[in-house]
């Protein structure tokens, strides 16, 4: 006795059509339950039909073309696309192929003002950059953009780049560019500008930057520039570096807050190394207290040239010192003033443009002038059973050129 078979009725078979045509020949939604982000695909289950499958990622764009160099490979370099990787609850609209394929055609929205209660909701903290908590107003063909992980891009009035407390904003009513950001760094291969909230690798065995505090225990703030010859020879050399605020020492046994020569933090800092890069061939340094610092090793010349400016000078105490030669040049009138008396020290000492001998050093007025009273006693009150001196006796026009004779003699060592 063989099998038994069934065959529908014509009412069957129109039913069965009906379906077979409300699943194939329609687009679906579909909730997405799955995401593979590897392989590209989600898994889906349709509203209203008991169906589950998977499905590529519906793409905003994307293109292979042929490689221009080889005929059998793609143009990987060429490439070009435009994709978002959809989470789990998303809508998709979906639809079948002519083979039976699903087909991501694109996305829907499950309550597109729901984002308006969201963005109302978060008020206090800032909203979600949706719409107009955040200055947001979109206008027919503005481009809005936000990924899960707090990445936006918007296009409309102004172009905006953010992602977390970071921005870049061109502002096409106002004609200026925004840039917002705890810290900004400008790198050139290997020369580096950073301006803001100070990190550094404290210690070389330290995987990623740290925040630096200042002496008043907020974190450090800088403006720092540092210009460096690239990774040829020599290797990173540094040619200069400038740096204001709260001033880094970088070296390689860490990094930490600058020191001037008085243990004071330094507020401006420049170097300039010589043609090694290596060698600090000038330093200059202002710290806290208001300390000034140049250094050089190196130099052989410095030159204040401003024939035009008045220089005034107020200090509490001065010195100045030259291993060689000194000299001061004053073309008109110039005035010592030593209100607590002038020391002119120095082993010789000539006063006047063609003096032909050394000015008399204190000691020697000293010695002079008890040789001259000792003289003086004798002639006015001799030794006993002695006369007085002949030179007693002189008038004192004769008395005054044998004394100046004396003098001379003095000066001249004689």
């Amino acid at each position: 006795m063989g099998m038994r078979t069934t065959i529908p009725g014509a009412n069957s078979l129109r039913s069965q059509s009906a379906d077979h045509n409300a699943l194939f020949r329609a687009i679906h939604k579909a909730r997405v339950t799955v995401v593979n982000v590897e392989a590209g695909t989600v898994q889906v289950q349709l509203e209203k039909v008991p169906y589950t499958t998977e499905a590529t990622m519906p793409l905003l764009g994307m293109s292979l073309p042929p490689s221009q160099t080889s005929t059998r490979e793609p143009g990987f370099k060429d490439s070009s696309w435009g994709r978002y990787i959809p989470q789990v609850g998303d809508i998709l609209l979906v639809g079948f192929g002519s083979d039976g394929t699903l087909h991501s055609l694109g996305y829907s929205a499950l309550f597109y003002r729901g984002l308006d209660y969201g963005e109302k909701a978060n008020e206090d903290t800032g909203g979600l950059n949706w719409g107009e908590t955040i200055g947001k107003r979109m206008k027919p063909g503005d481009w809005d953009f936000k990924s899960a992980r707090n990445s936006n891009l918007y296009l409309g009035d102004r172009a905006k780049l953010s992602s977390g407390a970071n921005s870049i904003t061109v502002n096409k009513p106002s004609s200026d560019i925004t840039i917002v950001s705890p810290l900004l760094i400008d790198r050139a291969v290997v020369s580096e500008s950073r301006f803001g909230a100070v990190r550094r690798r404290v210690l070389p065995t330290d995987s990623e930057e740290k925040a630096i505090y200042s002496s008043m225990g907020s974190q450090a703030q800088e403006r720092t520039a540092v210009v460096r010859w690239n990774n040829s020879t020599p290797t990173g050399g540094i040619l200069t570096e400038q740096s204001s605020g709260d001033v880094i020492e970088d070296s390689a046994t860490g990094s930490a807050i600058r020191l001037s020569s008085q243990s004071q933090p330094v507020r401006r800092y420049f170097l300039a190394n010589d043609v090694s890069g290596a060698t600090v061939a000038y330093e200059e340094t202002v710290d806290v207290m208001g300390n000034y610092e140049v250094a050089s090793t190196m130099a052989t010349n410095f030159t204040w040239d401003t024939v035009l400016s008045s220089w005034e000078i107020s200090n509490l105490s001065t010195k100045i010192e030259s291993t060689s030669t000194f000299e001061v040049t004053c073309d008109s009138t110039m005035t010592l003033t030593g209100n607590g008396g002038v020391v002119i020290d120095g082993s010789s000492i000539k006063l006047g443009a063609n003096a032909s001998q050394s000015f008399v050093l204190g000691n020697k007025w000293s010695e002079f002038a008890n040789a001259l009273v000792v003289a003086l006693v004798k002639h006015i009150h001799p030794a006993p059973g002695t006369s007085p001196s002949a030179d007693f006796g002189l008038a004192a026009p004769d008395l005054y050129l044998k004394i100046t004779a004396a003098l001379s003699a003095l000066i001249k060592g004689e």
